[in-house]
């Protein structure tokens, strides 16, 4: 009887020690899980902060070489791509615009063709501009002015604008400014709507539309070539 009672005591103290191991294990296990864990998070953070540096350091390099390009000057090429515009003001009494799309920089000017009776529109038209001989650091004093005017036998009757900076786009990743639609404004027709409020009380009458400052909205892209 005796022999039994130790024989079962021998058994109940091994299957605590194996518990007891079994736990110990697991605990190890997981101090284990969370090192590694803690260990791929910092490696994944050193990772990112030498990929950050490296497009620091590649951003630098390159902004450095375009800065040279701009003040060395020569031969530079424009290419302003006029895709769609839409929600523009209306100008005629039939309630739409004869829209045509004019684009100055320096003494070039440039437009697409008259699209009748549209205040949603699309060209899909290219224009190029050659700027030859430009002296240095002058293609940072440029501009591209991107205006839309409504068309009639009777002239051209300025809808909105847009100004792009030359070196800004230069600047920018290919270097250009790719599908990116601008919002149109008129600062001339803001002058005249204060003007006529002053001299009128009245003016509440007058319509909502682009009251916002916004006279519609234009597609366009529009890259900056340098000197090969």
């Amino acid at each position: 009887m005796a022999e039994l009672l130790g024989s079962l005591k021998d058994k109940v103290q091994d299957t605590v020690e194996e518990k007891l191991e079994g736990d110990d294990q697991s605990d190890d296990d997981l101090e284990q899980d969370e090192f590694d864990a803690d260990e791929a998070k910092t490696n994944a953070t050193q990772k990112q902060s030498k990929a950050d540096k490296k497009k620091e350091e590649t951003a630098l390099k390159n902004r450095k070489s375009d800065t040279k390009v701009i003040n060395a000057g020569g031969d530079f090429q424009v290419q302003v791509h006029v895709i769609e515009a839409r929600e523009l003001r209306a100008k005629d009494s039939s309630g739409t615009s004869d829209p045509v799309v004019t684009v100055t920089i320096f003494d070039h000017k440039k437009s697409t063709t008259i699209i009748e009776k549209k205040k949603e529109c699309r060209w899909d038209q290219v224009l190029y501009f050659e700027l030859n001989g430009l002296l240095p650091d002058e293609l940072s004093r440029g501009t591209a002015l991107i205006e839309v005017h409504d068309a009639d036998i009777f002239g051209k009757e300025l809808i909105g604008a847009f100004e792009f900076d030359l070196a800004w786009i230069y600047y920018r990743k290919h270097h250009e400014v790719y599908n990116q639609w601008i919002a149109l404004s008129n600062t001339q027709e803001s002058e005249e709507d204060d003007e006529e409020k002053d001299d009128d009380d009245d003016a509440s009458d007058k319509s909502e539309e682009g009251m916002d400052g916004i006279e519609g909205y234009l597609k366009l892209s529009v890259t900056v070539l340098g000197p090969n």
